[in-house]
C-alpha cells in the first residue's frame, strides 16, 4: 500500500469520527482533486498581480518581495545568496516550477499524447 493511500485512510477515519471537521475538510478535498486547480489558482493569482500593479491601495504588495528571508544555519557553512522573498521565488521555486514542467513534458513523450511522430507532428 503506497504512502498516500494509507495518509488518505488515516485521514478519512478521522474525519468520521469528527463531524465538524469533515464539513469543512470535504469541500476543500474535492476541490484539489480536481484537475482544473492549476488554472484556477492561476487566474487568480494573475487577478491578484494585475490589481496590485494598478491599484495605489494595494503598492504594499510590491514591498513583500523586497522582505528579508535568508535562511541560516548554525550547523553549517553553507552560504544562500538568497535575502528576499522575490530571490527566493525567481531562485528556488522556478526551479521546482521548471523541474516538474520537464517531468510532464517527458510523460507526455514517453506514454502520452507525444508518443508518437506523428502524433507529436
Amino acid at each position: 500500500m503506497s504512502k498516500s493511500k494509507s495518509t488518505f485512510r488515516k485521514a478519512r477515519r478521522v474525519l468520521k469520527q469528527n463531524r465538524s471537521a469533515k464539513t469543512i475538510i470535504t469541500p476543500f478535498y474535492k476541490f484539489m482533486r480536481q484537475q482544473t486547480i492549476g488554472g484556477i489558482l492561476l487566474l487568480i493569482f494573475t487577478a491578484v498581480a494585475i490589481a496590485s500593479a494598478n491599484i495605489p491601495a494595494l503598492h504594499g504588495l510590491h514591498e513583500f518581495w523586497s522582505k528579508d528571508f535568508t535562511l541560516t544555519f548554525n550547523f553549517s557553512a553553507m552560504f544562500l545568496p538568497l535575502h528576499t522573498v522575490g530571490e527566493w521565488v525567481n531562485s528556488a521555486l522556478m526551479v521546482i516550477f521548471f523541474f516538474s514542467v520537464g517531468l510532464e513534458i517527458k510523460r507526455e513523450i514517453m506514454v502520452g499524447e507525444l508518443s508518437s511522430i506523428r502524433n507529436a507532428m
